[in-house]
């Protein structure tokens, strides 16, 4: 079968549109749109470095408030104990009788330690208000990157004290607990009148707050020395001075003899 000339040329026209028209969609098309693409992310690239140029700048006065930061949070830290035991519940008791007015601390409880707020365990998961990009994933690893802070977990104790005081010694304890160093707050306090005595009797719940996770040494209650021991265990005795009379003192015996006057001849005779 002969094709005509005419009708080669119409089908190498074809051919060639069918070409142009594929080069078109096939190549042309997509480069377009990755060149497209390459021109925003450029954009946003650039946008970036000029935040981080900023940020680079700025990067002394960041530095210096980290670290303000850092000892404001360490300061914090100091005010919580690590624990709080029953020998530190009882050298707070001996307090409160230092430092309230005519205060007798008859009994002592302490409750089991309660969690106040554990960042790591909390049971909630927040879902995020929309999807994280790219660039707030950069920030935050930025912002991290470097920085190692604690997540302390904040406990409890209820300590109870049964007490014997007056008016001027519950204002006392109260402003003693409230002015305290180690954080304490006071959870309830009930007072009854004692018309036999005239005092107040009362129970006070108080709240002693720990900070675990603050690589914080835990530091015991100051105990005071206590004298231990004594030479008359009966009380009784009445020991003699074992000093020696320096040069120009006189003994006591001495001086006894001193006192008394001198016997007459007719005494010294009669006791003969």
């Amino acid at each position: 079968m002969k094709i005509a000339k005419r009708d080669k040329q119409i089908l190498l026209i074809f051919l060639g549109i069918l070409l142009a028209f594929g080069a078109f969609y096939l190549v042309f098309l997509p480069g377009k749109e990755k060149a497209s693409a390459l021109l925003t992310e450029n954009g946003r690239l650039a946008i970036r470095v000029t935040e981080l140029e900023q940020l680079s700048r700025q990067q002394e006065q960041f530095e210096t408030e980290v670290r303000t930061m850092t000892d404001r949070i360490n300061e914090v830290y100091e005010e919580f104990q690590t624990d709080f035991r029953s020998e530190d519940a009882f050298m707070l008791g001996r307090a409160v009788e230092d430092k309230a007015d005519n205060t007798t601390v008859t009994a002592i409880t302490v409750g089991e330690r309660e969690v106040i707020y554990d960042p790591e365990n909390t049971g909630q998961t927040a879902a995020p208000a929309q999807a994280e990009t790219e660039e707030n994933t950069e920030a935050a690893a930025e912002a991290s990157s470097g920085v190692d802070l604690p997540r302390p977990v904040l406990y409890r104790k209820q300590i109870g004290l049964t007490h014997t005081f007056t008016a001027q010694g519950l204002k006392d304890m109260l402003d003693y607990i409230i002015r305290n160093t180690s954080k304490m707050s006071v959870e309830s306090v009930s007072v009854s009148y004692d018309m036999t005595t005239g005092l107040l009797n009362g129970n006070t719940s108080i709240n002693v707050y720990l900070l675990e996770g603050t690589n914080k040494p835990y530091t015991p209650w100051t105990i005071p020395d206590v004298e231990k021991g004594t030479d008359n265990i009966f009380g009784t005795l009445s020991l003699p001075s074992s000093r020696t009379p320096a040069d120009g003192e006189q003994s006591a015996d001495e001086e006894q003899a001193e006192g008394e006057e001198p016997l007459s001849d007719e005494e010294q005779t009669a006791d003969e």
